[in-house]
């Protein structure tokens, strides 16, 4: 009996909860209608001061917006009106308007409790392009509510904006997840600005520098400061930048000094440090990277990762002696006498694939 009272009240409560979210939902709907209701009598009711503000310049005091939803018509109109249409730098009306009543407005929502309001404070500061905003957003950035999404945008606001001492705010910028941090990179460095974030390279913490590589090689950007930098990561400390290093001048194709490299790859073969498991990403890199420029110096490397343990190194290592000119002939005497099993079946396997280079 008394289990079944139980089930019995759990099954009111449950009744209880979805009528209570069905009645916030339907009221939700009928707010949200009675405010799209209100902006778009508020609209309709000033149309002739409007398209003379838009047209002339002129601000009646009819269209000064004075409540929330009165803003948010202004800023669908405004929105959809830019979408469409504009202006010669000196002849915007919307510019002084939007500086004069919307900024003390979007002061106050950018220190919103609620993440949305703060992230479409961030979008209409971007649409309006409020540079007189600059210092608010600073102020955003060590808010510790700010979220990682916040941070992005604030970024790219501040950079779209010019900001004097962006390159001294990126380089802590807190916690942000990798593949934001990639594209905010992506989004701020290019072909004309890549040497200013090499010369801040070391000030970068250690998530920032790997952004930088990794765009450096999607977007194959190229300079001479570029060029040593990642020379001089391939003996860095961190593994992780290593490997990267190795990355991108394998997709590069070229290294100003094969000498240099191979000195360094037999070195790390002599000491042992390939020789541990976590090592692969990078064993794997250097033979993509032997692969790509096809030096002959570098045969005696791609023959000793043949016969890694790993089978991607050692497929690799056997891609690359495929590009090579007579490659397919050493593939062929490594599959018929070489000591290790592996690197013979891994040789026959390359041996039959289409050569990318012959």
């Amino acid at each position: 009996m008394t289990s079944l009272l139980i089930i019995l009240l759990l099954i009111v409560i449950l009744l209880v909860f979805l009528l209570a979210a069905y009645v916030y939902l339907v009221w939700q709907k009928t707010s949200d209608r009675r405010r799209a209701d209100k902006k778009k009598r508020w609209l309709a009711e000033r149309t002739s001061s409007l398209e003379q503000f838009l047209f002339t310049g002129y601000v009646a005091r009819l269209i000064v917006p004075v409540k929330e939803y009165q803003y948010e018509a202004l800023e669908d109109l405004l929105s959809d009106f830019l979408a469409n249409y504009k202006f010669d730098k000196d002849e915007d009306p919307i510019r002084d308007f939007v500086d004069q009543f919307f900024v003390p407005q979007y002061k106050r929502r950018l220190r919103h409790r609620r993440w949305s309001v703060r992230m479409n404070t961030l979008y209409f500061i971007d649409l309006f392009n409020i540079k007189a905003m600059q210092e608010d957003l600073h102020m955003q950035l060590s808010d510790k509510r700010t979220t990682p999404e916040e941070s992005f945008e604030i970024y790219l606001l501040l950079a779209k904006f010019g900001s004097a001492d962006l390159m001294q705010l990126i380089r802590n910028p807190g916690k942000m997840p990798a593949f934001l941090l990639t594209e905010l990179v992506s989004r701020l460095m290019n072909q004309d600005n890549v040497d200013r974030f090499i010369d801040e390279f070391n000030r970068f913490d250690r998530s920032w520098q790997g952004a930088i590589l990794e765009v450096v090689r999607d977007q194959n950007l190229r300079s001479e400061k570029l060029q040593q930098q990642l020379e001089e990561l391939l003996e860095s400390e961190n593994r992780e930048l290593r490997v990267k290093s190795l990355k991108t001048l394998a997709s590069q194709g070229y290294v100003s000094s094969i000498d240099r490299v191979v000195r360094l790859l037999e070195r790390y073969g002599e000491k042992g440090k390939w020789d541990k498991p976590e090592t692969i990403g990078e064993r794997l890199m250097a033979a993509r990277l032997m692969g790509s420029i096809r030096d002959d110096r570098f045969m005696p490397g791609l023959k000793r990762l043949i016969a890694d343990r790993a089978y991607n190194v050692r497929s690799e290592a056997a891609k690359s002696i495929r590009q090579y000119r007579g490659g397919k002939g050493i593939l062929q005497n490594i599959a018929e006498s070489h000591l290790d099993p592996y690197a013979r079946s891994i040789a026959q396997e390359w041996m039959e694939r289409s050569p990318d280079y012959d």
